[in-house]
């Protein structure tokens, strides 16, 4: 994440996000006497989304940045903001058993891998018994994502990989097979989970493309604020080549592979 950038990371800014996550939202039965915790909220879209349908929802992201864009954009009167680290949600007392929902969108995959355990489990540990869970988390598909072809790509760039050839990509995609996934979660404490992966490739035109990256690509802050344009214009010709729709000029297919986890306590 470029949290540069995050007052760019809501509406055309994180539109991808936004279509995988509505396309799986409703696989939770939000109820309106709900309380909710939203781990990673981020912007708070899709918080105040939930917000809608329940009592109340708590979200929580460790950036301030966020946080900060969350509560400007997307407050309502049943939501709270707080800046908490995912890895460490379990730790808070006063949450554990007391959610009635707990939802997790593209977070768990900005964790080191040795620390995802724990934070699954803190957020199971969150949830009340009979409660119910829902988490999209990236998975490694060794070539096809866009995110990981374009470190991959830039990094030797002749002119932009002066600025990000010791750059390391905080992204740690979920790498456990389905079966490991279930075991484990558990082994926390649900009674039911689900699994499935999901491939999906978003169009979008010049902008939206342009201002996905920008928030995204975290090495964009390792470049020089002046030729930030000029470098985010050459990551949407790079795409054009690599990740063209063809069915629609201009447009780019932001690809990537993410699994779905449906669980309950």
């Amino acid at each position: 994440m470029n949290f540069s950038a995050s007052e760019d990371y809501r509406g055309d800014g994180r539109v991808v996000q936004r279509i995988l996550i509505m396309q799986h939202i409703d696989k939770v039965t939000f109820q309106p006497g709900d309380e909710v915790l939203d781990v990673g909220c981020g912007s708070g879209e899709e918080t105040k989304t939930i917000a809608t349908k329940v009592k109340s929802v708590t979200g929580i992201d460790s950036s301030e940045a966020m946080i900060a864009t969350a509560q400007n954009s997307n407050s309502a009167s049943n939501i709270r903001y707080l800046v908490w680290d995912a890895r460490t949600v379990g730790d808070n007392q006063e949450w554990r058993d007391r959610f009635d929902k707990v939802v997790s969108f593209f977070v768990i995959h900005w964790i080191p891998s040795a620390e995802q355990p724990k934070a699954l489990e803190g957020i199971v540990a969150c949830l009340k018994t009979g409660g119910e869970g829902l988490i999209l988390v990236g998975i490694d598909c060794k070539k096809g994502d866009i995110l990981v072809d374009a470190y991959a790509h830039f990094k030797k760039h002749p002119k932009w990989g002066v600025y990000i050839k010791d750059y390391t990509w905080p992204m740690y995609l979920w790498w456990r097979p389905i079966p490991d996934t279930v075991e484990l979660l558990k082994m926390y404490g649900c009674t039911s989970v689900h699994c499935e992966i999901e491939r999906r490739g978003t169009s979008v035109p010049e902008l939206q493309f342009k201002l996905t990256a920008k928030t995204l690509l975290g090495f964009l802050s390792l470049i020089p604020s002046e030729e930030q344009e000029a470098f985010l214009e050459d990551v949407y010709r790079w795409a054009l080549s690599d990740f063209a729709d063809k069915t629609r000029p201009g447009h780019v297919v932001c690809a990537g592979k993410f699994l779905v986890i449906h669980f309950r306590k």
